[in-house]
């Protein structure tokens, strides 16, 4: 069976970051793939179960459950014989509800709702989600996407704190929350591919995040540089021009990606970088559907991370 195999090379800093505007878009899906529940790969090869034994999960491993439309119905770490989907997806016109309920007396939990223009593009996210369901307290969080040309240009971000009892009804005006990140996209096409760059218009200008993702000639996503003048890095160590970068070199099966963070240190003018090296191979098959994760400090010391293993329809 021929494999892709991924080859990761991180430079990377343990760092807790604080602050107004801190460097968190590790966690951020700045493509925003993440709103477009259906998986391509789960759904054409007929997967329900992924297994994946972990050394770092308390039980060894954990498994995701999905429906036949490659959508997430489930996270546990318990036998599959005793799963039962905590989720239920409904649509309607352009409008997909995805509503989890509690386990001992089906409670709705949280009610996510995804709206898409006519052209099946995301314009609204939004999420709802018990913080403590015995006082009620809601956190709520709403997304909300314009286009030109096609292309998101704007991304505002939403949310609010509140009681109120949940259901899959639930709706509130945005003027009732709070507006925290505003991001401009901006697109260029150049002769070796095209780039991204994504820009905070919220918070204090020095912390905020100028994002940008470089492409290739085939739409490989060869370069991503988050910049901001300043930055938090290990609580409060406060630092100047911090760039946190992931380049990414591809051959015909695999891909290498160096990441690093470079920083100029607040009490000096030199430049400086942080980093600690971890290696990664990901092994990927010719279906789409990841295999076998190694890690380890140095390329001459891997080991096995994570199996994965599939149970299909």
């Amino acid at each position: 069976m021929k494999c892709l195999i991924l080859i990761i090379l991180f430079y990377n800093l343990h760092s807790t970051y604080c602050g107004a505007q801190a460097l968190t878009w590790e966690s951020e899906d700045l493509e925003n793939k993440f709103y477009y529940p259906e998986k391509k790969e789960i759904k054409t090869n007929n997967i329900k179960f992924k297994i994946d034994s972990n050394i770092y999960s308390s039980r060894g491993y954990w498994i995701y459950a999905f429906d036949h439309k490659g959508r997430l119905i489930g996270s546990f770490d318990h036998s599959i014989d005793s799963f039962i989907n905590p989720y239920q997806y409904v649509e309607k016109d352009d409008t997909l509800l995805r509503l989890r309920y509690t386990d001992k007396d089906k409670t709705i939990y949280s009610v996510e709702k995804f709206i898409y223009n006519k052209n099946g593009q995301i314009i609204q996210f939004d999420r709802f989600i018990y913080f403590f369901i015995s006082d009620r307290k809601l956190e709520l969080s709403r997304t909300i996407f314009s286009y030109e040309n096609g292309k998101v240009s704007k991304k505002l971000s939403y949310r609010l704190t509140t009681i109120e009892k949940l259901s899959a009804n639930f709706n509130i005006s945005t003027k009732k929350m709070k507006l925290f990140s505003a991001k401009n996209y901006i697109y260029k096409q150049t002769k070796l591919g095209s780039y991204i760059i994504v820009s905070e218009l919220m918070g204090d200008k020095d912390f905020r995040n100028v994002d940008t993702l470089i492409y290739d000639i085939q739409g490989r996503l060869s370069k991503h540089k988050s910049f901001a003048k300043r930055g938090y890095l290990f609580e409060n160590f406060a630092a100047n021009n911090v760039s946190r970068i992931e380049d990414y070199r591809y051959s015909r099966d695999s891909v290498y990606i160096h990441k690093y963070t470079s920083i100029t240190p607040s009490f000096d003018h030199s430049n400086l970088e942080i980093s600690d090296e971890e290696y990664m191979i990901r092994i990927i098959d010719k279906n789409g559907l990841e295999q076998k994760n190694l890690k380890g400090t140095t390329r001459q010391k891997l080991r096995d991370y994570d199996r994965m293993n599939y149970i299909n329809y």
